[in-house]
């Protein structure tokens, strides 16, 4: 059994850590929990603006995705905080998580060459709410 909530002060630490995701001033999020209560999956929100958010997902066990661990991540982002884009940053070399975010339904926006450093380019990818098919708009209604 999986349970979402929102992170302790701990559990935001450790998804952090797992996204590698830079602490933000504005960072939110949902954790992925076991029956024994230990942190599966994350996912941080961040850079928020009226409309969008850049995203950060981490996971340990691919059965929270069998919990409707994605579902949750989008109504997060497009019911609880009415936002209508979620945006992904991803390493070229990071080629699980360029194959999660293309299998999940976003869609490449640019490539910014040498954006994490030299010779590792940077995705820049979106997926907005009336594209999702893990957000059901009349649900958030």
């Amino acid at each position: 059994m999986i349970t979402f909530s929102v992170p302790t002060p701990e559990q935001l630490s450790e998804v952090r850590l797992n996204t590698k995701a830079t602490p933000m001033e504005d960072t939110k999020g949902i954790v992925a929990l076991d029956e024994d209560g230990e942190v599966q999956g994350g996912f941080l929100a961040d850079s928020f603006t009226y409309a969008s958010c850049q995203g950060h997902i981490w996971i340990n066990k691919k059965i929270i995705l069998k919990y409707k661990f994605l579902e949750e991540i989008c109504y997060y982002v497009y019911g609880t905080c009415g936002l209508t884009t979620l945006i992904a940053t991803i390493s070229f070399k990071n080629h699980k998580s360029l194959k999660l975010m293309q299998n999940i339904g976003f869609t490449e926006l640019a490539v910014i060459k040498d954006g994490f450093k030299l010779g590792e380019h940077m995705m820049i990818m979106t997926m907005r709410a009336e594209e999702c098919r893990f957000f059901k708009q009349e649900e958030a209604a």
